[in-house]
């Protein structure tokens, strides 16, 4: 979708009257108010116009008013924040109180920071969630990263440990576990899929502190990121859910659906009760409006106990599966790949996988830990799905083309041009990627100055008095380089 030249303007007249609030780089809570609801591992979608459901955790907060709400980019941190439309709906339930944050038509696609304040008793309290919302434009193409079994340690650790599995550890050389899943994400953000998703056990013996360094961790990523529970991650669900995200939740992205469920830690846990009942009318909620289904979650559904664990409400949960042809089930767990239809057949990948197939369960190595079987650091799924139901899964990705999957890349976020107004723009992958869009900061002379790219097409800016941050969407074919210039007018 292009903009008009009019409307950026407009967007920037709107931005520059906000005063710009800093970016949190770990939970800020002032008067004992939290956002519960979006988080950094569960944030919400929407396009530009679109509204924000919030949910806000007074903690005892007496007679708060006058609510207030603004986003800020991570992309550009310096721009101005856009203010929000706040509605409150109901009456607060149990000191949690329900918003509806309407966003300005002229905001630009990515991710955003989330702050909201309001009065309480003659003051002013406010709280920032990061990386709690992301914007997006029409998509014709659903693309995600599905990685698995982080398992985040504290204090940050640089060899596996044993994690009462059965396989023996690798070691990880001098590069720690933490310092993987770090790298991981600051390479998935040069992708820029529509989303990343991390299936369980993103802590590994479930520490307040674990989760907060996860936390900090994701504030690494470009991209926004879910996170579900694994059974390592059930040593403190309530640390899970302040730190990262709740135990299930779904997210709507244009015409997709991904529901991220807690598929529970131990014997008799799981899919079944409230959260099987909630899963169901989740489905039908999609099918009534023709939304394809993604489904995260961590243990992988199967006919037989896995390691010990059999998930409750099993047969239920695949039935309503196959009832509503979801098209993923994606999972890990185990800390290496598989793929497999309903019927327990083999998967051919990266084969295309029509929406005749039936649901397709997907299960990827963990990312940062492998257990004797080749899968150390394997990395990623890059997942392509489209409207029609059809679906493609690449193999797990080294990321670089190199023979280290977890090389630090020059293409990081934000691309800072200098001076000449000119820069080489690397694709390590071996995707090629058709449209990618992609954050370029570049130097004001002026606040007149406007800028046209070699290449690709600039689908909206914000500046200041120094600087100007663009959006450019271009083509990206696999292993490759393209040089950009920019001209000054």
């Amino acid at each position: 979708m292009r903009r008009t030249k009019g409307a950026i303007v407009a967007g920037i007249l709107l931005l520059a009257v906000v005063p710009v609030f800093l970016t949190s780089h770990a939970i800020i809570v002032q008067g004992r108010m939290r956002i519960a609801d979006p988080m950094i591992g569960a944030p919400q979608f929407s396009k530009p116009g679109g509204v924000i459901p919030v949910l806000v955790d007074m903690q005892g907060v007496v007679d708060p008013g006058s609510w207030e709400a603004w986003l800020q980019s991570i992309d550009f941190s310096w721009a101005p924040a856009i203010p929000l439309h706040v509605d409150m709906p109901g009456l607060p339930c149990e000191g949690k109180h329900s918003l509806m944050a309407r966003v300005p038509a002229i905001t630009l696609p990515g991710v955003y920071n989330l702050k909201v304040s309001c009065t309480s008793a003659g003051a002013r309290i406010s709280v920032v969630e990061p990386h709690a919302v992301c914007i997006y434009e029409n998509l014709s193409t659903f693309r995600f990263a599905h990685l698995a079994d982080p398992h985040v340690t504290y204090p940050d650790r640089s060899e596996s440990m044993n994690l009462a599995s059965p396989h023996a550890p690798e070691t990880m050389g001098d590069r720690s576990i933490n310092d993987n899943l770090r790298m991981l994400l600051e390479n998935i953000s040069i992708a820029r899929p529509d989303l990343a998703i991390i299936t369980g056990d993103i802590a590994t013996r479930g520490l307040e502190q674990e989760f907060a360094a996860a936390r900090n961790i994701i504030m690494v990523s470009r991209v926004p990121v879910l996170c579900t529970l694994g059974n390592h991650d059930h040593r403190s669900p309530p640390s899970f859910n302040q730190y990262l995200a709740p135990s299930y939740y779904a997210r709507v992205i244009d015409a997709w659906r991904v529901v991220c469920l807690d598929s529970g830690a131990t014997e008799g846990n799981g899919l079944f009760g409230e959260q099987l009942q909630w899963f169901g009318e989740q489905l039908a909620q999609a099918y009534a409006v023709g939304q394809q289904v993604m489904v995260a979650m961590h243990i992988p559904s199967t006919t037989e106990p896995v390691e010990g664990y059999t998930i409750a409400g099993n047969a239920e949960f695949r039935a309503l599966c196959h009832q509503y042809n979801v098209r993923g089930i994606f999972t890990g767990h185990h800390h290496y790949s598989d793929a497999y239809y309903d019927n327990g057949s083999q998967v051919t990948l990266p084969d295309p996988i029509p929406p005749s197939a039936g649901p397709v369960y997907i299960k990827t190595g963990s990312t940062t830990l492998g257990y004797g079987n080749g899968d150390r650091g394997v990395g990623w799924r890059y997942v392509r799905s489209w409207q029609n139901g059809s679906m493609t899964i690449g193999y797990d990705m080294a990321g670089t083309g190199t023979s280290d999957p977890l090389e630090d890349l020059p293409l990081n976020g934000l691309l800072r041009v200098d001076g000449d107004l000119h820069v080489n723009l690397t694709n390590h992958y071996r995707v090629s990627f058709t449209s990618i869009t992609v954050p370029v900061q570049l130097p004001l002379l002026s606040t007149t100055d406007t800028f046209v790219p070699s290449e690709g097409t600039i689908i909206g800016q914000v500046r200041d008095a120094s600087m100007a941050g663009i959006l450019l969407r271009i083509t990206l074919p696999a292993s490759s380089t393209k040089h950009i210039t920019f001209a000054r007018t």
